[in-house]
């Protein structure tokens, strides 16, 4: 009886034992899961180093935060004595000032090191600084997390389908070409030349636009998009409403002159270009749009050489 009691003691702690351990594992992965998210949704590009360098490490986010990366600074030589201390600075971003921990904040996890934590997205960029002030040493980096970044885009980026090749000379009034998507081609009258190509490759989708140079005044091409709709079909109305407001995206290899459309339908809130990244805010002020099209454009002055822009990608985002 006593050998029997005691094996079911056994039994008994082990399936508590089993059952303590299987309980620690779920919970464990339950809070992982929660808590946790290996997403780059904030970005960290250095821009200035003067005798030490920035490496920026993704973390995982906490909940109600939009991201963490952990940035690491090196100095040179690799012996030297430092004492860093780390800033930041509102930059060219949109983020009022006196509320950076609103948005952004540091915290000190080595002699070398930080986490910084973004609470929540803003538009433009955020200067980070980090200074020896034993040697005065210091490297600089820009910090974005961008509001369009948690926006679905309206219009795809450049694919290696849809139209391959295209000219288009605006030497016979204006016009537009169909590019892909909702996006066109346009030039003005009295423009010269204008031509451009789409990239036939998957691997290297996108744009190459040629703008010659001026002969006199000035000689301009643009990108625009067509007022996306809020339904299907022609009778749908459009959704650049007053007052909504909306971002133009594109990677390029150079800044565009500015934001274009319809003269007086809509206000530029902000423009950046950091890196091959082009951002354009803006916000849709007349009740009925003239031209229901805005879009972004690059320009050559009398004597200017033509040149090249290429365009990996062009995306429209909805803010709100």
């Amino acid at each position: 009886m006593s050998l029997i009691k005691r094996f079911g003691l056994t039994v008994l702690l082990c399936i508590l034992i089993l059952a303590i351990g299987l309980c620690s594992i779920y919970l464990g992965d339950s809070q992982k899961a929660n808590e946790t998210i290996l997403t780059p949704t904030i970005r960290v590009e250095q821009t200035q180093s003067e005798g030490m360098s920035l490496k920026a490490e993704i973390l995982a986010t906490p909940r109600a935060t939009v991201g963490t990366q952990r940035v690491t600074a090196t100095v040179t030589p690799s012996d030297a004595l430092y004492d860093l201390e780390w800033s930041l600075a509102v930059g060219n971003s949109k983020v009022p000032s006196g509320e950076m921990s609103d948005y952004l904040t540091i915290t000190k996890v080595g002699d070398n090191s930080i986490d910084l934590v973004c609470k929540q997205r803003f538009d433009g960029y955020v200067q980070l600084k980090c200074t020896d002030s034993i040697t005065k040493k210091s490297a600089t980096a820009m910090v974005s997390a961008w509001n369009f970044g948690a926006r679905r885009n309206l219009n795809p980026n450049f694919t290696a389908s849809g139209t391959t090749s295209f000219t288009y000379l605006g030497t016979s009034g204006g016009g537009y070409t169909d590019l892909m998507s909702s996006w066109q081609l346009y030039a003005p009258s009295s423009q010269a030349a204008l031509g451009g190509r789409v990239h036939a490759t998957a691997n290297d989708p996108g744009l190459t636009l040629n703008v010659s140079g001026a002969a006199s005044g000035s000689a301009w091409i643009y990108l625009l998009n067509d007022a996306p709709k809020s339904g299907t079909g022609a009778s749908a109305p459009s959704r650049f409403t007053e007052g909504s407001e909306w971002y133009i995206v594109a990677e390029t290899d150079r800044s565009p002159a500015g934001v274009y459309g319809g003269e007086g339908d809509f206000s530029t809130i902000g423009t950046w270009y950091q890196n091959g990244l082009y951002v354009a805010k803006i916000k849709v002020i007349a009740s009925s749009m003239t031209y229901r099209q805005f879009g972004i454009g690059f320009m050559s002055y009398a004597g200017m050489a033509a040149f090249n822009v290429n365009i990996r990608s062009i995306s429209l985002y909805e803010a709100g």
